[in-house]
């Protein structure tokens, strides 16, 4: 009878034991999955940090390529502006000469 119980009560602590290892195991494979899983987020965020300075790259070289464009931009309607009161004064110029 007491052979019994303890035979029961071994293949119970056994089959818990057993239980236990497998939640163990089962717990290290969601632990390697989730550090995979972490592993891949940080490269990709590497990924998009890389893209986003390359990108923020561009956008610097445009705004200073736009910049010299729009300043050659003001220079060149200067020199219309500059132009026209030139033709303003040169027509003047024959208006009076044809007067005279």
């Amino acid at each position: 009878m007491l052979q019994k119980r303890l035979d029961i009560q071994n293949q119970n602590e056994t089959r818990q034991h057993d239980d236990t290892m497998k939640e163990i195991a089962s717990f290290k494979k969601q632990v390697d999955e989730l550090k995979r899983y972490v592993r891949q987020l940080e490269q990709d965020n590497d990924k998009l940090e890389r893209s986003y300075r390359a990108s923020q790259a561009s956008i610097d070289d445009f705004e200073t390529k736009l910049n010299g464009v729009i300043e050659r931009n003001v220079i060149l309607e200067g020199e219309l502006d500059e132009k026209d009161q030139y033709k303003a004064i040169i027509q003047r110029m024959r208006d009076e000469t044809r007067g005279n």
